[in-house]
């Protein structure tokens, strides 16, 4: 109970795994940086691409393909938005019409 009390009065702290609380990430760069050292054992593969999806994911990929010497590409797609909630998604729309659903959102 402490960590959902916590979560409430310092809402910029979160709880991560093993009940660790986390410190919030400087920005989307640190974030990748920090998921290349969880990818450090694909570094130099040449079976690897990074895919960056706009606009968020980008800075993400881009640290991470730094880190792994890998290429990076960039796959764009279009937010399938709940109409009247602008910040809720209900599915995505990819290049070559490839479609994704999230059927909680759309049930």
């Amino acid at each position: 109970m402490e960590g959902l009390y916590n979560a409430f009065v310092r809402p910029w702290m979160g709880v991560g795994q093993g009940g660790r609380q986390m410190r919030p990430l400087r920005d989307r760069g640190e974030a990748g940086q920090r998921l290349a050292e969880q990818l450090a054992a694909y570094t130099g593969r040449q079976d690897l691409i990074v895919l960056g999806l706009p606009r968020g994911g980008v800075p993400v990929a881009y640290e991470i393909a730094q880190a792994l010497h890998a290429p990076l590409d960039v796959c764009v797609v279009r937010k399938l938005g709940v109409p009247g909630q602008p910040e809720l998604a209900m599915g995505a729309i990819a290049l070559g019409g490839v479609r994704v659903l999230n059927e909680e959102v759309v049930a």
